[in-house]
């Protein structure tokens, strides 16, 4: 399957090792173990990560696959390993692993890697019964984060997390003069965890000099209020009041 010779099979191969199972041993660590050194083209080690071990699932696979993410030097590759590492999470308790994909947000500079990574963390974060414990790990990468593309992914994580931990580092930089940073803080409160920041997201719509961040806020409302699914009618329909009070035409 990892031949860099045309193989005609090799689309039966992928799905032999997607549900292979060892008798008396573990496959799992063969198998990724191969993936990630053995010399081979960079779209072949792609499409084995995309349909071989996002089926696998198994946790064990999580750290291998983002230390290949974060030391190759193909993008593609390393892009399909943090999707794969993603499916392995399912079912899963976030706590085990959110740190890694929020360190590989903080360390790569391939932004489809980046982007892969807060995909992941959001899933886990959402998945989570409680999400606001996740905001102070996210807070502490948030602030020690150089590149300006991290900072911004994960400000939009704390959405997700919520909390009053979280509002504060998010408003704040909704207050800022930064307008890329202010526009990754209306993401986060466009999908908040819950209600208690939406004021917050009309009042700068209401406020802002800015026609295009205004447009951004919104459309983030907007969307929240549609997908949002923790309120309850009455207070759904004081929110969409809220809501429309903001609207200029």
């Amino acid at each position: 399957a990892t031949s860099m010779d045309n193989n005609k099979k090799r689309v039966i191969l992928r799905k032999c090792l997607a549900f292979a199972k060892g008798k008396g041993f573990d496959a799992d660590p063969i198998i990724v173990k191969h993936i990630t050194v053995t010399r081979m083209t960079e779209s072949i080690r792609s499409d084995l990560f995309q349909y071989v071990m996002t089926r696998r699932q198994k946790s064990s696979n999580i750290t291998p696959l983002l230390n290949f993410a974060k030391t190759t030097s193909e993008i593609g590759s390393a892009t399909q390993a943090v999707k794969a590492a993603q499916a392995c999470t399912r079912g899963s308790h976030a706590d085990e692993y959110i740190s890694d994909f929020l360190d590989l947000i903080n360390n790569t500079e391939a932004e489809s890697v980046r982007v892969a990574a807060g995909k992941a963390a959001g899933e886990l974060i959402g998945a989570s019964e409680n999400k606001e414990k996740f905001s102070s790990i996210t807070i502490g990468f948030y602030d020690s984060a150089v590149d300006d593309s991290a900072k911004f992914a994960l400000l939009r994580l704390l959405g997700t997390a919520g909390g009053d931990k979280a509002s504060k580092v998010v408003n704040k930089a909704l207050a800022s003069d930064d307008p890329a940073l202010q526009n990754a803080a209306i993401s986060a409160l466009g999908q908040w965890a819950n209600d208690s920041e939406f004021e917050n997201l009309t009042s700068f719509i209401t406020n802002t000099d800015s026609n295009k961040l205004r447009k951004k806020a919104f459309a983030a409302a907007y969307s929240f209020l549609r997908l949002n699914s923790v309120h309850d009618s009455a207070d759904l329909a004081d929110l969409w009041r809220a809501f429309s009070a903001s609207a200029q035409s």
